[in-house]
């Protein structure tokens, strides 16, 4: 189980936990990455909160940067602890939004909508990301 948090408990850990493991991939926590958390960028941009961290992947030795783009919902895992925090940031995919609220609103005027498509929409217009820090 996960409780949800406000964005300062994120905010929190990035400034002061050193590592993190992290996949690249949205919904596949697979193949996570440790990496050294070398900056982090907070921004409130017009779609929502933009989160950019800059990393060090501790495997290969490179640099890299992941962005985490309109952040809807952020959620720690209840069974985080003080060896590590394990956070869930839900993310809007826009595009798929645009797409459910334009079937919505057909429906509210009358439209055949098929709720398929608006069921497959809503499922889909939210991308979770999970992120673990730790400092080992």
């Amino acid at each position: 189980m996960s409780s949800i948090v406000p964005m300062e408990f994120l905010v929190d850990d990035l400034e002061n936990w050193k590592y993190l493991y992290i996949s690249e991939v949205p919904e596949l926590p697979r193949n996570e990455k440790k990496c050294k958390l070398l900056n982090h960028h907070l921004f409130e941009t017009a779609h929502g909160t933009l989160l950019v961290l800059e990393l060090h992947n501790v495997e290969d030795d490179k640099q890299i940067t992941i962005s985490f783009p309109d952040i809807e919902e952020i959620s720690l895992n209840d069974l985080s602890n003080s060896e590590m925090h394990k956070y869930y940031l839900d993310c809007k995919v826009r595009l798929l939004d645009y797409k459910l609220k334009d079937k919505q609103e057909k429906s509210y005027i009358g439209f055949d909508v098929d709720e398929f498509e608006v069921t497959t929409l809503l499922e889909n217009s939210i991308m979770r990301y999970r992120i673990i820090f730790t400092n080992k």
